[in-house]
C-alpha cells in the first residue's frame, strides 16, 4: 500500500512540474508582458539549475481591479526600460507613482553567472497606489521561488540581490493597493 501512495505522489509532482509553462530556457533571454495592458503580474515563479547557474521563469497575469477605467482608454503604458540593474549587482525597480508591472524581461550572461532585468509599466487614470509593501523574499538561493500577489493588490516593483557563491539572486516584490480617486480600496 506504501508503494501505491509514494508512485501517486511521484505522478503528482511531475505533473505539476511539467504544467508550469516556462517563458525561457536555461541561459535564454525573454520578455513577457501581460496580454492587455490593463492587466498585471501577479505570479512569478522559477527554479534554479546548479548546472547552468540559471533560473527559469514562469509568469501570470490579474487584471487590475478599477471600476472601468479601462474601457474608457484611460490606460497609459510607458516604453519598456532598458536594463536597471548590473550583473552581480543589486536590483531594486519600481514604477512610476501610480504604475504597475505589466511585463518583465531579462538577459541571461554564463561569465557573471547572473541576469539583468528590464520591465514595462502601465497606469491607469485616476488610478492611486496605497498601502505599498514588500513581500519579504519569495526564494532562498538555489531554490524555488514562488511569488503571488495577495488579493486586492497589484505589483509595483522588485528587489533582488546577487550571491556569487550559489551564483543565484534573492527576489522580494513591491505590492500596493489600487485606489480610484481619492477614495477607499478596489476589492478585487
Amino acid at each position: 500500500m506504501h508503494s501505491y501512495a509514494c508512485l501517486i505522489v511521484a505522478i503528482l509532482l511531475t505533473s505539476q512540474s511539467e504544467a508550469v509553462n516556462y517563458v525561457n530556457n536555461f541561459d535564454e533571454q525573454f520578455f513577457f508582458a501581460c496580454p492587455n495592458p490593463d492587466e498585471f503580474v501577479n505570479h512569478v515563479e522559477s527554479i534554479h539549475s546548479n548546472g547552468a547557474e540559471d533560473r527559469r521563469f514562469a509568469f501570470s497575469c490579474s487584471k487590475v481591479p478599477s471600476s472601468g477605467q479601462e474601457e474608457q482608454g484611460n490606460i497609459h503604458c510607458l516604453p519598456i526600460t532598458g536594463y536597471v540593474n548590473d550583473f552581480d549587482g543589486p536590483l531594486a525597480f519600481q514604477c512610476n507613482d501610480n504604475y504597475y508591472i505589466n511585463g518583465m524581461g531579462s538577459r541571461h550572461d554564463n561569465h557573471p553567472e547572473d541576469r539583468i532585468w528590464q520591465f514595462k509599466c502601465c497606469g491607469i487614470l485616476g488610478m492611486h497606489m496605497d498601502d505599498c509593501k514588500y513581500t519579504g523574499w519569495t526564494n532562498t538561493y538555489d531554490q524555488p521561488q514562488m511569488f503571488n500577489a495577495e488579493n486586492g493588490y497589484i505589483t509595483r516593483g522588485v528587489v533582488s540581490v546577487h550571491n556569487n557563491g550559489p551564483e543565484d539572486r534573492l527576489y522580494e516584490y513591491e505590492i500596493c493597493q489600487p485606489l480610484m480617486g481619492e477614495t477607499s480600496p478596489i476589492v478585487g
